[in-house]
């Protein structure tokens, strides 16, 4: 039962737990949900957003989190810790960190073969693990659901991606444990998707099955499942990742494209500046978003430079082919994309003779090349598919 109390809840007060919570860690946001009124309603933060940023900054004054952090990010970048999801439960020396360490602002240095984030808290230095900084991170989507819930957290349900090694998953339970979070199970986040997906989806057959293609592109890697459903029960049937695909490579193309072109143009190399970096990956991804619904999109950057100089320029989906499809090509060859269209193939072919009904539901996916990319994947590969193929969107940011 939940408490229906328009009185604000006190920690001191004594009341009766709420339910079990939900929370996925993104790269770049989480979010946090609940079970009830016979659906998941995805719970709103302190300034109204259901998605809150997956960010932890430390200044001379306070430790801030989510969009606390987000919003003094820009004077505060060295001393903020971002992609937690990336960084968590892997040692130094592993490509995935020796990668991120390009791609980040702050500092990430080396203690017993392990990561450790260095940095200043009230005038004081301090070293800070990913496990630590994750559990700020869950313990803020924890005093979201006790504000909208009035009653206190204790068990909750994590999402992590299909790849996860054993480590990465101990770690994410260990940043749990220093909170007081009782986790009573790790969900890979397209079983979760599905478990939404099935749960609004009242309309299934108890005496067939429907075959379900989850396709999940989050900011920095990519996952592919197919998952079965009869009325009442899902199985997962496959899964193929590819954790160094994302949104954030169709983002780092137009940085590239914009840093090159503006070097040639104002000798103002942003790779020299952090600031300018941040700023100008921020504007990329505003202006990857706005292509996804338009065939033009300008980009703007103020202060680029020390000197304060203000960037502006243009780009449109006609110079898509010159950057980010022959990355995606290769890609799907590669990746997730790729394992997963041949994982379909021989599925397809084994249930093709029991007349099976297929959908594919993908995530809202705002990167303007996969939507044609996916369109050719389709039709390349339609002589093997059922005749009942057909698409179906869902936003993945409501399914926990």
């Amino acid at each position: 039962s939940h408490f229906a109390s328009t009185k604000r809840w006190s920690p001191t007060e004594p009341v009766a737990d709420m339910s079990c919570i939900g929370i996925d860690v993104g790269y770049d946001t989480a979010v946090v949900a609940i079970a009830r009124r016979g659906g998941i309603d995805v719970l709103a933060n302190e300034v109204s957003k259901r998605t809150t940023a997956c960010m932890v900054g430390f200044t001379d004054k306070e430790r801030k989190h989510g969009e606390a952090a987000l919003s003094g990010i820009t004077s505060n970048i060295k001393n903020t810790v971002t992609g937690l999801k990336a960084v968590i439960g892997k040692k130094y020396h592993s490509e995935e960190i020796q990668n991120e360490i390009t791609k980040v602002a702050y500092n990430m240095t080396e203690s017993l073969g392990n990561v450790t984030i260095p940095v200043s808290l009230k005038g004081e230095e301090n070293v800070m693990t990913p496990e630590k900084c994750m559990s700020m991170m869950l313990k803020t989507m924890a005093k979201i659901a006790e504000a909208d819930q009035s009653a206190p957290v204790h068990d909750c349900v994590l999402s992590v991606p299909a790849y996860f090694t054993q480590a990465e998953r101990h770690a994410m339970l260990d940043a749990a444990k220093i909170v007081g979070l009782n986790v009573l199970r790790l969900m890979h986040d397209t079983t979760a998707a599905a478990l939404s997906y099935g749960i609004y989806k009242t309309d299934l057959p108890a005496d067939k099955a429907t075959n379900v293609v989850f396709l999940d592109m989050g900011a920095s890697d990519t996952t592919v499942s197919i998952v079965s459903f009869v009325k009442g029960k899902l199985s997962v049937l496959s899964t193929a990742c590819d954790r160094r695909l994302g949104g954030r490579d169709f983002n780092e193309l137009l940085v590239d494209h914009f840093r090159n072109e503006w070097l040639e143009k104002h000798k103002i190399d942003a790779y020299t500046n952090a600031k300018a970096m941040f700023r100008l990956r921020t504007a990329a991804d505003k202006q990857k978003k706005v292509l996804s619904a338009n065939a033009n999109a300008p980009i703007s950057v103020e202060c680029f430079s020390k000197s304060g100089s203000h960037m502006v320029a243009k780009w449109s989906r006609s110079m898509t082919p010159l950057t980010s499809m022959s990355f995606m090509k290769h890609s799907m060859e590669m990746g997730a994309l790729g394992l997963a269209e041949r994982i379909f193939f021989v599925f397809s072919h084994a249930t093709i003779s029991r007349n099976h009904a297929f959908l594919l539901v993908c995530a809202s996916i705002l990167c303007f090349s996969s939507h044609s990319l996916l369109k050719y994947s389709a039709i390349s590969s339609s002589k093997s598919r059922p005749p009942k193929w057909r698409s179906h969107a869902v936003d993945s940011t409501v399914s926990l």
